[in-house]
């Protein structure tokens, strides 16, 4: 009888470890490269709230990443496996990125790059990856005829500059578009972007702010290229109840490329603005005053965003991190329409949307997307539609309006 006890215990323990080892190589496995800061570590803490994946870390100081965890242990609860990776090696992306179902790439700053390596070795492998790349030149070397030839020949789907924005706010906009009619109803498009002080951004994203400030803001005009003075053009918007009127001023932000090239819409320009106004001066000061080649050099605004951290956080303490976007409609009859999308913390969102993209492409086993390289604005109908719900979820203020 014994025997017997001791043999169903056996089976029952061993159906058990069927079950688990059964769970463990079904999951589908993410490496977020860039994990260990502060958008990458929110993107992951995302990730494993879902509770569907095996999440790892890809960076090239496993230092940093234990950092990452001191600072805020409860972000990486579900635990997380640290990947040596530095993305200028292609040797090293060769070897670890095969082991991974999709790569999110979220180790910025992108400006300044003549070559998108990360993204060309996903492709390479035939994998599902996800990127929150804001550069506008960077964007059309992804977009190329050898990139997306590749991506064809593996059958790899790659989504580029996703994320809150740019990633939520071109889906805002294209669902617009397409509920008025579509692009050929549509005069204009305009993208104005707030948010109290950094957003509980880490340096990565201000170094890339300072570089982008550096830049001529790229319009659409008539359908041709045209190119602004950065920080100018000082304007007030009403973000709603929650963030209320803002001033924003004229930057070069990626919008602005992928929704002209999506929609087809021939008129689009972006604007972005801070609190406290301050900041706003001090854009203009330095796109005014400092030569756009200081400001495009990446070492040195590296440098200078850790040197305005401590000032930074200090000024985030009393001002919050809340981000709005507001996408304005000019119809072709004269007639305006607005949607607007509010988040309480712009680190949070970023990272529930990019969980959102990766959960959502992995929907039906991950492979009902078409291959290529996509802005979020050209992918099907009904994952767009996902998206920007799951987005919108996390949201403290969703509007739309005629304006």
């Amino acid at each position: 009888m014994s025997c017997r006890i001791c043999l169903i215990q056996c089976m029952i323990t061993l159906l058990l470890l069927q079950a688990v080892i059964s769970k463990k190589t079904t999951r589908p496995s993410v490496l977020v490269i860039g994990g260990s800061g502060r958008v990458g570590g929110s993107a992951v803490r995302s990730l494993l709230n879902r509770d569907a994946f095996d999440v790892s870390i890809g960076g090239r100081k496993r230092k940093s990443f234990e950092a990452s965890i001191d600072r805020c242990p409860s972000r990486f609860k579900g635990g997380v496996e640290f990947q040596e990776l530095d993305i200028h090696n292609e040797q090293q992306l060769d070897t670890v990125i095969p082991n991974y179902d999709v790569i999110v790439h979220t180790a910025g700053p992108f400006q300044g790059l003549a070559e998108a390596g990360v993204l060309k070795c996903a492709l390479k492998h035939g994998k599902l990856y996800v990127d929150v790349m804001d550069d506008v030149e960077l964007s059309r070397i992804a977009r190329s005829s050898k990139y997306q030839n590749l991506a064809r020949n593996t059958g790899a789907t790659a989504i580029v500059s996703a994320g809150i924005w740019p990633g939520g706010s071109s889906l805002l906009a294209q669902e617009a578009i397409d509920e008025v009619g579509g692009s050929e109803m549509v005069e204009s498009t305009c993208f104005d972007f707030f948010t109290a002080g950094s957003g509980n951004a880490g340096t990565t994203i201000i170094t890339a702010t300072f570089l982008i400030l550096g830049e001529d803001v790229l319009v659409y005009e008539e359908g041709q290229r045209r190119y602004k003075k950065s920080a100018s053009n000082r304007r007030v918007v009403n973000f709603g109840r929650i963030v209320g009127e803002r001033e924003v001023v004229r930057l070069n932000l990626i919008e602005c490329e992928s929704s002209h090239v999506s929609s087809g819409v021939q008129n689009v320009q972006t604007y972005f603005g801070t609190a406290p106004p301050f900041w706003n001066s001090l854009f203009a000061l330095m796109a005014n005053v400092v030569p756009q080649e200081v400001l495009q050099n990446r070492e040195w605004m590296e440098k200078l965003a850790i040197f305005s951290m401590p000032m930074i956080r200090f000024i985030d303490s009393f001002v919050g991190s809340t981000n709005s976007i507001k996408v304005t409609l000019t119809l072709k009859d004269g007639s305006q329409r607005a949607v607007l999308m509010t988040h309480p913390d712009l680190e949070a969102g970023v990272g529930d949307a990019l969980a959102a993209f990766v959960a959502h492409m992995l929907d039906k086993g991950g492979r009902s997307l078409p291959s290529g390289v996509f802005y979020p604005e050209e992918m099907p109908e009904d994952y767009r539609r996902a998206v920007l719900e799951s987005i919108r979820h996390t949201a403290s203020e969703v509007a739309f309006c005629a304006l």
